[in-house]
């Protein structure tokens, strides 16, 4: 996990908020119009595989990981609402690893050509922030369907990597990627919503995929580029307030 872009999101999470707070006058006087939420839950990246003959195969599947989210909207209508909001998700990963070229030596013989263990292990983070519309189905009871599709940015950071040996003995960790990328990204959400008083708790599902990424990926003998799009899933349970 990239731990450094914690403080940030616990930041920008803070100021969308702050703007739903600062909004709660203005709401007072629209039947409460604006809102604000949070969501986590449990989230699943799909598997992100890259093959090419002249360079490397890489294959990487991920555990399941967590999310959390903050957002903030505006009802317009009784069944339509526009929302932004801002998450960060987290997954292990692991995999395999081949280099597609004939060394001409032998690997272990020297430090700059160690041998590549074939399994793989790291983590995929991201840090999204979207804007998406909803459409709020008439309830069936006192539950309320919702379904909702959005745009915005993905910020992507890949840490896969690998055991490095020689053969008198010394072991190290090999990066085969670690970077990151901001590409766009889509999302649809279906979910039910249960009221209590001004708050609504949410059980919801949301499909997210990007544009595809760059990153740079090396072996010990070639480099290539990964450039997999991400497709996640996640579950959560969230709180929505009517300021």
């Amino acid at each position: 996990m990239n731990t450094q872009k914690i403080p940030y999101l616990f930041a920008l999470m803070s100021a969308v908020f702050f703007v739903g707070a600062s909004s709660s006058a203005f709401a007072a006087g629209s039947s409460s119009k604006v809102y604000g939420s949070v969501h986590v839950g449990p989230t699943f990246v799909d598997s992100m595989n890259f093959s090419e003959s002249t360079t490397a195969d890489l294959n990487l599947n991920s555990s399941t990981g967590w999310t959390v989210s903050g957002a903030v909207g505006y009802r317009f209508y009784d069944t339509f609402r526009l929302e932004f909001d801002l998450g960060y998700s987290s997954n292990k990963m692991n995999g395999t690893f081949q280099q597609n070229v004939q060394a001409f030596v032998p690997c272990g013989e020297f430090s700059g050509n160690p041998c590549l263990d074939p399994t793989v292990d790291g983590d995929i983070d991201s840090l999204a922030g979207f804007a998406s519309v909803y459409f709020d189905f008439p309830a069936l009871g006192q539950i309320r369907p919702y379904a909702g599709i959005g745009v915005g940015f993905v910020d992507l950071d890949l840490d896969v990597g690998t055991r490095a040996t020689l053969n008198d003995g010394p072991e190290s960790r090999f990066a085969i990627i670690n970077g990151s990328d901001t590409v766009m990204g889509y999302r649809g959400s279906l979910g039910l919503a249960y009221p209590i008083g001004r708050a609504d708790l949410n059980l919801g599902y949301t499909y997210t995929f990007t544009e595809a990424p760059s990153f740079a990926g090396q072996g010990t003998l070639v480099t290539f580029n990964f450039d997999r799009k991400m497709k996640r899933h996640a579950v959560t349970a969230g709180l929505t307030y009517r300021f």
